[in-house]
């Protein structure tokens, strides 16, 4: 992730879901467990540096089922050696395991099948349905990163008659981890629950045909993870409660806004501007948007972010998106994009005078294109703009993906604790 805002800040995804930047990261197969033997291998080499093991992690339950137990360990194992490469302390990561087994992975819903596929519900976090995503995060002037994650909480009845639409399991999983969350306002999250999410109640036949393509995920609960502290946030889907409405998202998402807007009037600047410049693409232009996303936090220190994604692929386009046609220009924007520009050819292997009118390679993929986020704070005259650079779609592979990643960061005097990118995801993988 990339973004043109007074802080910079460049965001990798990294662990059980490689999103940002893997092409071809197998999925999880108990049968198998691929990412839990090589971190297992690894964990013999870094415990003696104090880094605890998930499996040692006490739970609140003894009865730990066998869903949350392939979580914990999988994906556990994961994110221990996220943070240890990010440089925590063994007090932190041992906090944020104890949140992790205890909180989230009884609320990732069922281990996948035998065949690494989900048993039932496909949630719309990554590509291969995988319900969660990982990442560091390297702010300007950070040589270390924040580790950050996100998950779909996943009910054990979610997809069926009982329980549809996954109504149940987010509200739960933020109920039972409340009491451990840092700074915790709950006040935007129930708005945009009420606003963005279709319910069981709603008049349709779930069982429909017609319906049928448009059933899956509708909220995301992520963690931004501090020294023992954890945020949250979280995202909405709307895309269900549109249709239903025969709405777009857009229309859907400008009705809750101006509805918020009565009570938070310090965002209508800010939102007025990216509401008339949305307005404006057209055709081949066009801009959909797909995420609102929320900090959980006191409103006033809280930020919107609404997620677009276009299908147009030329660096010029990504220019054009992200300074919202000049209007977000300001006397960093030209170096920002020079950064900005350096990376893409990196990561998607490009040659370094690639052309910047060119469109990357086709994809008819659903994820295809380029995914921004408008970021929009109480009392901002304008949005701030962010893009995720689809390698996943559009690099050579993981290893050239990672190696361009690696020197990028380098040369800024980013990297882990005792180790560069490069050599600290291959440990992690």
């Amino acid at each position: 992730m990339f973004t043109l805002s007074p802080v910079k800040e460049l965001e990798l995804l990294s662990g059980a879901s490689l999103r940002a930047h893997n092409k071809s990261l197998r999925r999880i197969r108990p049968t198998e467990k691929p990412l839990l033997v090589e971190v297992k291998e690894i964990e013999a080499e870094v415990n003696q540096s104090t880094v605890p093991s998930p499996s040692a992690i006490p739970t609140r339950s003894s009865n730990l089922d066998l869903d949350a137990q392939f979580w914990r360990e999988s994906t556990g194992n994961v994110l221990a050696l996220m943070l240890q490469k990010a440089g925590y302390s063994t007090q932190a990561l041992q906090y944020h395991l104890f949140f992790f087994c205890n909180y989230v992975a009884p609320a990732m819903g069922r281990r996948p099948g035998l065949d690494g596929r989900p048993r039932r519900w496909q949630s719309f976090m990554t590509d291969d349905f995988t319900p969660v995503e990982l990442s560091w995060s390297w702010k300007e002037g950070d040589t270390l990163p924040s580790v950050r994650y996100a998950i779909e909480p996943i009910g054990p009845w979610a997809g069926t008659t009982f329980d549809p639409l996954n109504m149940l399991a987010a509200t739960d999983c933020i109920r039972k981890s409340q009491g451990a969350l840092s700074g915790l306002n709950l006040e935007w999250l129930k708005f945009f629950s009420q606003e963005l999410i279709a319910s069981d109640a709603e008049n349709f036949d779930l069982r429909s045909s017609a319906n049928s393509d448009i059933l899956g995920s509708q909220m995301f609960t992520a963690y931004d993870l501090g020294d023992e502290k954890t945020t949250l946030k979280a995202y909405f889907i709307p895309t269900l409660k549109a249709k239903l409405a025969g709405q777009s998202n857009f229309q859907l998402i400008r009705s809750s806004m101006d509805k918020l807007i009565i009570q938070q009037p310090s965002l209508a600047s800010s939102f007025a501007v990216l509401s008339q410049w949305l307005d404006s693409r057209q055709d081949e232009d066009r801009i959909d948007a797909e995420i609102v996303a929320i900090d959980c936090v006191q409103s006033s220190k809280s930020r919107i972010k609404i997620y677009v994604r276009s299908r147009l692929t030329s660096f010029d386009s990504v220019t054009d998106v992200m300074t919202m046609g000049g209007l977000l220009e300001n006397e960093g924007t030209s170096k920002a994009l020079a950064s900005l520009k350096e990376l893409w050819g990196l990561v998607l292997g490009l040659r370094p005078d690639f052309s910047t009118s060119a469109p990357l390679e086709s994809s008819g993929h659903r994820t295809a294109g380029i995914l921004y986020y408008f970021e929009l704070k109480p009392g901002a005259d304008l949005p701030t703009s962010k893009v995720y650079i689809p390698a996943k779609h559009y690099g050579v592979n993981d290893l050239e993906v990672a190696r361009g990643l690696s020197g990028f960061l380098k040369a800024r005097g980013n990297g882990f604790a005792n180790d560069d990118y490069f050599e600290g995801v291959q440990k992690v993988l």
